[in-house]
């Protein structure tokens, strides 16, 4: 009689197998599939009950059977195809010692007892299943999906690691289920367990790998904006030199005109006109730092609305300019700065220095003991000198920066 209940139950447990990843991996032959791996599952049970192999053996023939199948019907294997079924088998082992530990507590009776209680035995397989069958139609209605866009050459080694751990807790389920875990269980268990943690540093490493590789798509990505950026400004700028240009035929024209006739005043003041509209025209910074070449170019046409903004960029492409410290405390600084009625700023480099000069007028709200406390937070990234001089009528702020690249 008992082993006709087993079968019902290894029954169970291979139907709910082959509906689970038929059904989560939309396998198109629903009934084929289902058909084809309950009866693999249900002969490989039988088997290895007969020869009383119920552990591990029977745990790897169950998860390559799961694995083969949907191999077989998807004609691909991934990440996912290897991994859900080793979770799901997982999920069997979790249920099974649950279904033991609710009996236990409602019955006040140790583990080892009531395995060897046939009518305990046959509850807490009837609740093992009820669990799988709730947790499966769960899962499925919801439809749970895990969506991975790994790779098995690269977390080939992830999964090696999980059937270790799932190796680990049948050893450990059968052990408490038996009372019974030998002195040689544990020196296995360990053994495993210490191979997990000599992969999980090579998980470590391919993680870190991972990151540096996006980190650095990232920066590109980043790089690339900056010079579509950069591009923009560039046609702007020749837009507007193609019309200073047009313009300035017509000037001279103007100027000719007035020379020939001898008012030479009026040509004077034509000139001075159109000098004016030349200074007022955007300052375009290129240093082939793309990142503080983009930045910095939307700053100053920024100010430029407000402000007599003039500047004199001399640096090299070096990546301490494209870092976010450096780009924020020149924004930081022309931010300060902003209401100047004129504004100058010069950056330059020497050695391992970097010098900002910046030269400002028609703004007195400024205090001294307050600007070196500002300045210092701003460029605190790296060693500077600063000299802050407020009492002339231009303002004067220098910076140099000890760059130890």
């Amino acid at each position: 009689m008992m082993e006709l209940f087993e079968i019902f139950i290894i029954f169970i447990e291979s139907i709910l197998f082959s509906v689970f990843i038929t059904k989560y991996f939309c396998i198109v032959e629903i009934r084929k599939s289902i058909a084809v791996s309950s009866s693999l599952f249900l002969i490989s049970s039988i088997v290895c009950n007969l020869f009383n192999t119920n552990g591990i053996v029977l745990g790897a023939i169950t998860l390559a059977i799961a694995i083969g199948t949907i191999v077989y019907f998807l004609k691909k294997i991934t990440f996912q195809v290897i991994y859900i079924p080793v979770l799901y088998y997982a999920l069997i082992i979790v249920t099974s010692l649950l279904a033991l530990i609710i009996i236990s507590i409602v019955t006040g009776i140790s583990s080892n007892q009531i395995i060897n209680n046939t009518q305990y035995y046959i509850y807490i397989c009837l609740l093992a299943k009820f669990l799988l069958c709730t947790i499966t139609g769960f899962i499925l209605y919801l439809e749970v999906k895990i969506n991975f866009s790994l790779t098995l050459e690269k977390w080939g080694i992830l999964l090696v690691k999980e059937f270790i751990l799932i190796g680990c807790i049948a050893i450990i389920s059968t052990g408490i289920i038996t009372n019974s875990i030998s002195l040689i269980h544990l020196v296995v268990i360990l053994f495993m367990l210490c191979c997990v943690s000599f992969l999980s540093i090579f998980s470590v490493y391919d993680t870190n790998k991972i990151n540096e590789e996006k980190l650095m798509h990232e920066k590109t990505l980043q790089r690339l904006a900056y010079q579509q950026e950069n591009v923009k400004m560039i046609k702007d700028l020749k837009v507007d030199i193609d019309a200073i240009n047009h313009r300035m035929f017509y000037v001279l024209e103007k100027v000719k005109h007035e020379l020939e006739v001898k008012n030479y005043d009026k040509a004077i003041g034509i000139l001075n006109d159109y000098k004016q509209v030349v200074i007022k025209q955007d300052i375009f910074v290129l240093t082939n730092n793309e990142s503080f070449d983009a930045l910095f170019n939307l700053k100053i046409k920024e100010m430029k609305m407000l402000t007599d903004v003039k500047c004199c960029i001399t640096i090299s492409k070096r990546d301490l300019y494209d870092g976010v410290h450096f780009i924020n405390g020149v924004m930081s600084l022309l931010n300060y700065v902003s209401n100047s009625e004129k504004i100058d700023i010069y950056i330059s480099e020497k050695v391992n220095r970097v010098i900002i000069k910046l030269y400002f007028s028609g703004f007195d709200e400024i205090e001294e003991d307050g600007s070196y406390a500002f300045i210092e937070k701003a460029f605190g990234f790296c060693k500077s000198r600063i000299v802050i001089d407020l009492k002339s009528e231009v303002k004067s702020i220098n910076i140099v920066l000890l760059n130890e690249e």
